[in-house]
């Protein structure tokens, strides 16, 4: 969504959330390595703004969800951990935290001075979850399915604790 490219096609294998220096160098031709650096900077800002407002749209559609699920369901529903509007609630609360975690992954490939392949490949997968995460809130009431939207929640989460959790090598180590 970023490139502009159908992400289902291209599913993140390295062409959205990569800068491709050697692309970029092959484009600009004899262009002086400091516009290169400008597009390399622009790649990752672009995505972590694009992030940020994503992250921002979800709390706003979590508040909305939840303000609207306290006002039409009964107490006994609300406290099923279960229903359509926990369910919904909990995987908003997981595509925040993605949006947080992939908006900061931009800054850290930003200042990354050599490629990382284990980092962009768990990247480009964080996206492809992501974007599941985000399909499966933009569907309507009816066709939202709480097992399957209640699943993909739990293996996202989990994917994201290891994000978290990730030693890149021992570069990354020292403070």
């Amino acid at each position: 969504w970023i490139c502009l490219q159908n992400w289902r096609v291209h599913g993140y294998n390295g062409s959205c959330n990569v800068f491709d220096i050697e692309r970029a160098q092959t484009i600009r031709g004899d262009t002086s390595q400091a516009q290169i650096n400008l597009d390399r900077f622009m790649h990752h800002f672009d995505r972590f703004l694009a992030h940020q407002d994503g992250q921002k749209f979800a709390q706003q559609e979590y508040f909305r969800v939840h303000k609207e699920s306290e006002a039409k369901e009964d107490h006994f529903e609300r406290k099923d951990r279960y229903s359509k509007s926990n369910v919904l609630e909990s995987v908003l609360e997981q595509l925040i935290a993605c949006r947080k975690v992939l908006k900061y992954t931009y800054v850290c490939g930003l200042f990354m001075t050599e490629r990382n392949l284990l980092f962009e490949n768990h990247q480009g997968i964080l996206e492809n979850f992501t974007e599941k995460l985000s399909e499966q809130t933009e569907k309507s009431r009816d066709e939202f399915d709480s097992i399957e939207a209640n699943q993909l929640s739990m293996a996202v989460k989990t994917y994201v604790e290891s994000i978290e959790n990730l030693e890149l090598d021992e570069e990354y180590k020292k403070g």
